[in-house]
């Protein structure tokens, strides 16, 4: 009688331990088939690098110089509001003035401050640039624009290229950022200048440059551009597009070339 009761206990003990060893074994198989799967994912699945990271390989591997004109009396007012927003953003960032100044970058290239010496000022900063750092960057952007430039720099064979994103939209913002609104009242006097026919927004959101910013307009733009983010609001991954070889950009630089204005207004066009 004892030698039965002492084998059920046994059996059931043996019983009970191969449950808890069963139940143990399907716990660990599925975790480890879930943590398989998830890195099967992980590797199938390869992540997109974000706009931060797009942004500091681009800043090595597109080098550019910004160079701004400025005169003295706004070396402590607008040079400095430069200096500590957009212009860090630069590879290398020179500003063009009658009066040199070591610490905020600042270049006297000998020309008096007159509106009258504009386009001698211009010239002798390109001159400057070309001796000191024709080799040493990619692209060369001049902050503000002037128009005789354009056509004295189209008479040397640089090419005026398509600046638009692939939406037509404009990211050189010729005025202040109102004054583009589309139903910002203003005359149209602006749309007559444009070389491609223009669209109704205000620019591109990939854009580059406003005109006409404002001491206290600086912040303002680096809050909004850098810092702002709206909750809710979803942000679309970017991409940059592919960096063109020689052959590739000597043949847009040549479309450009005799491409012809889409504007309507006929005195823009060419044919």
């Amino acid at each position: 009688m004892y030698r039965n009761i002492l084998c059920l206990a046994l059996g059931l003990i043996i019983g009970i331990r191969l449950t808890d060893f069963f139940e143990y074994f399907q716990l660990t198989e599925s975790q480890f088939g879930s943590t398989a799967l998830t890195e099967l994912d992980d590797e199938a699945t390869p992540q997109l690098p974000t706009e931060e990271e797009l942004a500091r390989w681009l800043y090595n591997e597109t080098r550019v110089l910004c160079m701004v004109l400025t005169m003295p009396k706004n070396h402590q007012t607008r040079v400095r509001k430069v200096k500590h927003t957009w212009g860090k953003r630069c590879n290398k960032l020179i500003f063009i003035s009658s009066q040199e100044d070591h610490e905020l970058g600042a270049i006297d290239v000998g020309v008096p401050e007159d509106r009258n010496n504009l386009y001698l000022k211009m010239r002798k900063a390109l001159e400057f640039v070309y001796k000191n750092y024709a080799e040493d960057y990619d692209w060369f952007l001049k902050a503000d624009d002037d128009t005789q430039i354009g056509f004295c720099l189209q008479n040397v064979g640089v090419v005026a290229g398509d600046s638009r994103d692939e939406e037509g939209r404009d990211r050189f913002l010729p005025m202040s950022l109102k004054i583009m609104l589309p139903n910002f009242p203003t005359d149209n006097w602006i749309h007559m200048l444009t070389f491609y026919e223009p669209v109704n927004e205000t620019g591109s959101s990939s854009g580059i440059s406003f005109h006409y910013v404002k001491n206290h307009e600086f912040e303002m733009y680096e809050f909004l551009l850098y810092r702002l983010r709206v909750f809710g609001t979803p942000w679309s991954q970017r991409s940059l597009p592919p960096r063109l070889e020689v052959k590739q950009m000597q043949n847009q630089l040549n479309y450009w070339s005799q491409e012809n204005s889409t504007n309507p207004y006929p005195w823009l066009r060419q044919d």
